[in-house]
């Protein structure tokens, strides 16, 4: 028979087992969402009140993806969030229509935010790329800083505006001269172009005109017409003295202007009359009458005279090789009509006619 004597000692004693049935309940219930522990440490002293998936075992902080500022959505100043608007701040102010629309401003890789510059339209402010630089900053999304060199230059590309080419400090569409000197240089969108003409390095030097080349014919010692020469323009030369041709090697070739002369384009038959003109002015000294002679001048293809009066230097073949020059270079004209030959004399050193 159970006595209330009993039954009060039956209760003291099953107390402590109803109490712990009921703090395991309560402990289940706590969870409104009915998640599974899936805590195998059952640690109920680290309970996610948003009920998190717990995806660092380890409990390393540093390897919590809950701590990433990029990966929290109630964050509105992410890291990830000031770089797209950092990004759209740059595209949305790249549009352009001339070189002179685009800018160099300093971007902000100090802060890790972009690169060292940024090349922009005025609608991009450098206060603007500052305030984002330093919202990162603050952030805590600052990683490796840069070290920036010159600012580039900036340029219009297809309606963008680009970093411009490195043209050693020219804008773009500027012109300059050459380093040779003797071209001309422009900086363009793709760098550095220029003219690629031969330089003369004696362009400016003023040159007498040049001989007439010489021929097969101009030997030295050969016979030529006295006061004749041919030659190049880097000093080649031959000269006729008395007669008898006497040449000249260049002299040895170095920096800047080897040239002694120019050479021209020259009329053939301005450049035969001015032979024959030398020719009869070189062979008229004289210091007594026999020393000079009557030579039929080539009047008959239209150079020189009916008669020429000269020394014995010059002989009747050499200005009939220069009159046959003449006429087979075409350059006969209106022929002349020769009275009887006079006779000449030397007056005052010089071979002229009686009179």
């Amino acid at each position: 028979m159970i006595t209330p004597r009993k039954t009060l000692l039956i209760a003291l004693l099953l107390l402590p087992m109803a109490m712990t049935a009921c703090g395991d309940t309560h402990e289940v219930h706590e969870d409104e969402n009915n998640t599974p522990n899936n805590d195998p440490n059952n640690d109920h002293n680290n309970h996610d009140p948003n009920n998190t998936p717990n995806n660092n075992p380890n409990n390393d902080p540093n390897n919590d993806p809950n701590n990433d500022p990029n990966n929290d959505p109630n964050n509105g100043g992410s890291c990830q969030t000031i770089e797209e608007r950092h990004a759209a701040v740059i595209a949305n102010g790249s549009a352009c229509e001339d070189h002179g629309d685009c800018n160099i401003l300093s971007d902000q890789c100090g802060a890790g935010l972009g690169g060292c510059y940024a090349a922009v339209n005025d609608s991009v402010t450098q206060d603007e790329l500052t305030a984002l630089g330093q919202e990162f900053a603050e952030a805590g999304c600052t990683e490796g800083v840069c070290d920036c060199a010159e600012p580039p230059s900036a340029a219009c590309v297809e309606g963008r505006c680009r970093f411009g080419p490195d043209c050693d400090g020219h804008a773009i569409d500027e012109t300059f001269p050459s380093l040779d000197g003797c071209n001309t240089c422009v900086c363009t969108v793709d760098g550095i172009s220029c003219t690629e003409r031969a330089c003369d390095p004696c362009e400016g030097v003023e040159l007498p005109a040049c001989p007439r080349e010489c021929t097969a014919d101009d030997t030295p010692g050969g016979d030529c017409v006295p006061g004749d020469a041919c030659g190049n323009e880097i000093g080649d030369t031959c000269a006729c003295n008395d007669g008898t041709w006497a040449c000249a090697i260049h002299p040895p070739l170095g920096e800047g202007c080897n040239l002694i002369c120019r050479r021209t384009e020259v009329d053939v038959c301005e450049e035969i009359e001015g032979l024959y003109r030398a020719a009869i002015d070189s062979s008229r000294a004289c210091a007594a009458p026999t020393d000079c002679q009557l030579l039929f001048g080539q009047c008959g293809v239209g150079i020189g005279g009916c008669y020429e009066a000269v020394n014995l230097n010059l002989t009747q073949e050499d200005l009939n090789n220069l009159g046959q020059r003449f006429s087979q270079s075409g350059c006969t004209r209106a022929v002349c009509d020769c009275a009887k030959p006079p006779e000449v004399t030397c007056d005052q050193g010089q071979c002229d006619f009686v009179p």
